[in-house]
């Protein structure tokens, strides 16, 4: 990539994303915005191309008098969807972007979000609009490759911080998507704390490989770049899954500072990158390594800094943060350059909503600090019973408030009064509450798992992300991340079931009963409990969000049908 020095822009006073961008373009048209690289080649949208491309979009959707409108954007990973986004956001047009639907599963998720969302067009490719047979949805559609050019002069209009921005639709790990009212004003907000967190100026180049439908993709990848004035560079999640080390290249090879994902991103590497595929590999340009999205696993996390520190990885980058969809994006964070902080926890006192140190000789595990709340947010802990507000070192739901909290649910007025506007004894009624346990301990936060996920016996909790790790580690061949830990009613009782995906090339060698066996007896080590069921399934059998996130709901629910197929 080029060293050209452009010229910068000062954010200061500028409370619009489109404002801002068109700023930008001035400052530095033939600067480099988006790069999406491929096995085959590699393409550049700069920021005078990216100006003129949404210019010519938008232009399309107002003559189509769409503007104030949801519009479904259905893309495969690319610059075209970046084209598109922003050229709703030109027009006024509110962005409703999904995965593309492809297994069934991303089907039904998509059918229920085109109703839920009142959709009246479709924005999308020629070739996508063949693909998926669009001409069979019953929705009109618009071709962003087939679009008339602008006229010159097309200027887009200021947003209010009060108008709606887009519809982030929740990845859906305990229900059906809900679609969060992102507006301008939250928008904004999120950006400047993402910035001021990581500590981004304009000399940040990014590298992503994170689904663009998703918050972390997008508000991260696409709007935080745009607004920064920055480069980022994209490939293909599939790119990376397949190949993880492309991801390491990547940023070895355009020098990125910024990257990240969930745990799996890097759990994802140290199973399938081998010693030859790091040769010439240089990381030391890369100082901010977020993960979030879901519990942090500090053993990953020190297995990959060790495994990647020959390749100038250093362990002060990792950024744990903390965030989700109806906050925009993030809401807690390190110091950039802190790195990892970690705490031993007693097990049992933390199965009965205490947190204290763990000692030699007894039990503990290791949690991760998602940091402090960023830019004047507020999180608090609350009984998830009683509504009162928790001292540090107790377990309950964690609760946030500020700027970056989403409108509330579309279309949802049950879910939004359930969820939104929530008012903590002795607080003020402006808090969102997260569905997530956390704890608090020197103002920073600490995440155990979701309420609706714990697994209560005989009057203990038990964290099913804990249990799945356990599981893992205590025999080879099981697929990395694709394990679920749940409860069920048997024998007038809470019962623990285990269930785990086998690797495909471990299937027909694989000893079920030594393997169930060694499951149960580091599964009783640990945390003192035998499983009632442990089920092997073939690779794919578990129920993930269109994030990858795990359905544990959706599993115990398919366990209590008998449809679950073991091996």
């Amino acid at each position: 990539m080029s060293s050209t020095n452009y010229g910068r822009v000062d954010d200061a006073g500028f409370s619009c994303l489109v404002t801002m961008f068109k700023a930008h373009v001035l400052a530095h048209p033939d600067k480099a915005a988006f790069v999406f690289i491929t096995r085959a080649q590699e393409q550049t949208l700069s920021f005078a191309e990216l100006d003129k491309c949404a210019s010519n979009i938008a232009s399309t959707l107002l003559a189509h008098n769409l503007a104030g409108q949801n519009v479904l954007l259905v893309f495969t990973p690319g610059l075209e969807f970046i084209k598109a986004f922003l050229g709703c956001l030109y027009a006024n047009v509110i962005p409703v972007p999904v995965n593309t639907p492809t297994q069934t599963s991303s089907v039904d998720r998509f059918e229920k979000i085109v109703q839920d969302a009142a959709i009246g067009r479709v924005l999308t490719t020629a070739d996508l609009y063949a693909r998926y047979k669009i001409q069979d949805w019953d929705i009109p559609a618009l071709l962003v490759d087939e679009v008339p050019i602008a006229e010159p002069d097309f200027q887009p209009d200021d947003s209010q911080p009060g108008d709606v921005a887009f519809i982030q639709y929740t990845s859906g790990s305990t229900g059906d998507p809900k679609g969060a009212v992102i507006t301008h004003g939250n928008l904004i907000s999120n950006l400047e704390m993402i910035k001021s967190g990581f500590g981004n100026d304009e000399h940040i180049v990014g590298v992503n490989w994170l689904p663009l439908f998703h918050d972390m993709g997008l508000v991260g990848n696409v709007l935080q770049p745009i607004w920064l004035g920055i480069t980022c560079i994209h490939m293909s999640p599939l790119e990376f899954v397949q190949k993880p080390v492309r991801w390491l290249r990547a940023i070895s090879d355009y020098k990125g500072t910024t990257s990240g994902g969930p745990t799996f991103g890097y759990a994802h590497c140290l199973a399938r990158i081998k010693e030859e595929d790091c040769a010439g590999l240089d990381l030391s340009s890369w100082r901010l390594a977020y993960c979030g999205a879901e519990p942090v696993n500090a053993q990953v996390l020190d297995a990959f800094a060790q495994r990647f520190a020959p390749f100038g990885f250093n362990a002060s980058s990792f950024y744990p943060c903390y965030g989700m969809a109806e906050t925009t994006l993030i809401v807690t964070g390190p110091t950039a350059g802190s790195g990892m902080r970690k705490l031993s926890v007693d097990r049992q006192a933390l199965a009965d909503g205490q947190v204290l140190p763990g000692v030699e000789g007894s039990p503990s595990d290791i949690y991760v600090s998602n940091g402090k709340a960023i830019n004047g947010q507020r999180v608090v802990i609350v009984h998830p019973e009683g509504g009162g507000t928790l001292a540090e070192n107790q377990v309950g739901e964690v609760w946030v408030a500020g700027s970056s909290i989403a409108a509330g649910y579309l279309n949802n007025p049950s879910a939004t009064a359930q969820r939104f506007a929530c008012q903590p004894e002795g607080g003020s009624a402006d808090f969102y509450r997260t569905g997530d346990l956390g704890f608090l301990r020197d103002g920073e936060l600490y995440i155990t798992g979701r309420l609706k996920d714990v697994i209560i016996l005989r009057g203990r909790n038990y964290y099913p992300q804990d249990i799945e790790q356990v599981a893992y580690g205590a025999v080879a061949g099981l697929r990395e991340g694709c394990g679920v830990a749940f409860s069920t009613n048997a024998d007038s009782e809470e019962q623990l079931v285990i269930v785990y995906e086998v690797e495909k090339s471990h299937i027909n060698t694989l000893d079920k009963a030594s393997v169930t066996t060694c499951i149960r007896q580091a599964v009783i080590n640990h945390f003192g409990v035998s499983p009632h069921r442990i089920i092997l399934i073939k690779p794919k059998g578990i129920p993930k969000t269109s994030s990858g996130k795990l359905r544990r709901s959706a599993l115990a629910q398919l366990f209590t049908q008998g449809a679950l197929e073991a091996l």
